[in-house]
């Protein structure tokens, strides 16, 4: 369990103030739609949304919001897989929102 959250910050991909988890890329973690959703429901600090670009931190799954109309050949071109969490900064402080992705890891027992 320790080991993906050490490996957190290689998982990581920044864009702008969006991330990306990519749980589902860390070696030797069955990270999926089951997976996501347990680490999106944990989320405390981050709030599940759909539309990204308020103030305040938001959390989306790609794969079944704003991803969702494509068939999942397409997805997996476009590298959209289950397992992946998209995670909008917002004001909060950085110390609060990794302490709510490091709990929400370990509420879904990754």
């Amino acid at each position: 369990m320790g080991d993906v959250r050490d490996e957190l910050g290689l998982h990581l991909v920044e864009s702008a103030q969006a991330f990306v988890l990519l749980l589902d890329r860390v070696p030797h973690v069955a990270f999926g739609l089951k997976e996501a959703f347990a680490v999106l429901n944990a989320l405390q600090v981050f709030k599940l949304a759909v539309s990204l670009g308020g103030t305040e931190s938001l959390a989306s799954h790609p794969a079944t919001t704003t991803h969702q109309r494509l068939k999942p050949e397409a997805r997996a071109e476009l590298g959209i897989t289950d397992g992946i969490v998209r995670l909008s900064v917002g004001l909060e402080a950085v110390k609060d929102l990794l302490a709510d992705i490091h709990r929400a890891l370990g509420a879904a027992n990754i």
